[in-house]
């Protein structure tokens, strides 16, 4: 694609999401290995389309993997938010993997106690993955124009099926 444009992106997405849905379980479960399935605090740090996937899948995941699930923007989080004991997972989500604010939260959470953190990104080596247990590839590659929509639309499928995948590990949800 020389010049993208949204409408681009749009078109791709029934190739993409169906990719996605035929690499489940392996990815997931390579973005999973390591995790404590008991961890039932979890905290998903983003921004702007990364922060709307995260609540447009957050009951889903909560349902599925039985698990509660806090939202937080990463700026706020860093500099006037108070880290929660209890934390077990961290997932930031930042479809470049370059979110500064996600990275810095990240930071602040990892040097206060130890968890488990989950980079989900289209970009599987980028800055978010250095500072991160594991990362959950959601598999649209990197979207080229302002507004992203396969991104968008790719992290949520990815969020509901690491959902799906942790319940299904769990017995809650049959395969």
């Amino acid at each position: 694609m020389s010049k993208p444009t949204m409408l681009s992106y749009i078109l791709e997405e029934q190739e993409k999401l169906t990719a996605a849905i035929n690499a489940y379980p392996a990815n997931i479960d390579t973005a999973i290995n390591g995790l404590d399935l008991a961890a039932a605090n979890w905290l998903v740090l983003g921004t702007g389309s990364s922060i709307n996937a995260a609540k447009s899948a957050k009951y889903y995941i909560e349902k599925m993997a039985d698990v509660k699930l806090a939202i937080e923007e990463p700026y706020n989080f860093t500099h006037y938010e108070k880290i929660d004991p209890q934390l077990q997972v961290v997932l930031g989500i930042s479809q470049s993997g370059q979110s500064t604010s996600t990275i810095e939260a990240m930071d602040k959470i990892t040097n206060h106690h130890a968890v488990h953190t989950m980079a989900v990104t289209s970009i599987p080596d980028s800055e978010i993955t250095k500072v991160t247990t594991s990362t959950l590839d959601v598999l649209s590659g990197r979207e080229r124009v302002g507004y992203v929509t396969l991104g968008f639309s790719a992290t949520v499928l990815a969020l509901m099926l690491l959902g799906l995948r942790i319940g299904v590990k769990k017995g809650l949800v049959t395969p």
